[in-house]
């Protein structure tokens, strides 16, 4: 896609917004990239409203799961599993951990015999 096509598009997109384009479509305009660069600003104030009126949440039994994740305690190869989570299995493995008085990375408990759908990305 040229410069010429993506300004054309940000145009497109930003015809459907009352009275932001001061004119018709402008090749002067458009090789300075005004139509790009309004269009990111509308698009990236739009992101930021959703951010604030949606703030991230994370649940204690994925912050358990990171924690372990980040100890060693599991391997990258497991995933996150709600049905754990739901018991407070990722929160009571984090208190057994660290009450062991090891708070040190450990070994991986990675176990190949369980299914794929088990494990998670990192």
């Amino acid at each position: 896609m040229t410069d010429l096509e993506k300004e054309m598009a940000a145009y497109e997109l930003l015809q459907w917004v009352p009275y932001s384009l001061p004119t018709f479509f402008d090749e002067q305009l458009a090789s300075e990239c005004l139509y790009t660069k309004m269009q990111r600003q509308r698009s990236d104030a739009a992101l930021a409203i959703w951010d604030d009126e949606h703030p991230e949440k994370s649940s204690t039994e994925l912050a358990a799961f990171r924690q372990l994740n980040d100890l060693n305690v599991y391997s990258d190869n497991i995933f996150y599993s709600p049905s754990r989570a739901k018991d407070g299995g990722y929160t009571k493995r984090l208190k057994e951990h660290l009450s062991s008085g090891n708070t040190q990375r450990s070994q991986s408990t990675f176990r190949p015999d369980r299914p794929a759908r088990w494990r998670s990305a990192k």
